[in-house]
């Protein structure tokens, strides 16, 4: 999972399943900064999804693949922890497709991209 400060909102699956007005918790590792809200998460078959905070003050301290701690509480237990990473750009590796150049004329052929 990643985030940005472009996210507003989570999606995930918790082994335990809660109701009601719960607090998200975002934590960016490196720095120790965290921002936190309230929010009601919504359930579709065993799927959650929740607002993020405001994520301006991680957005100000974080770098690309930073580790961000994510932690939802309800009725101040904890139901769902996960480690994921702030991503600035595109997550998607094979966002350009590649051509070669030349290929060499001989057993094996390498391509030059």
């Amino acid at each position: 999972m990643y985030i940005n400060n472009a996210s507003t909102n989570i999606t995930f699956t918790s082994f335990v399943e809660f109701t009601g007005v719960s607090t998200i918790e975002v934590w960016h590792k490196p720095t120790k900064t965290m921002v936190t809200a309230t929010s009601t998460p919504s359930e579709l078959y065993s799927f959650y999804t929740m607002n993020l905070p405001v994520l301006t003050p991680i957005n100000l301290v974080a770098n690309n693949t930073d580790e961000i701690l994510i932690r939802i509480f309800n009725a101040d237990h904890l139901v769902w922890e996960y480690l994921g990473y702030w991503i600035t750009g595109t997550t998607n590796i094979n966002n350009t497709w590649k051509q070669w150049d030349t290929t060499a004329p001989v057993t094996p052929n390498w391509i030059t991209l």
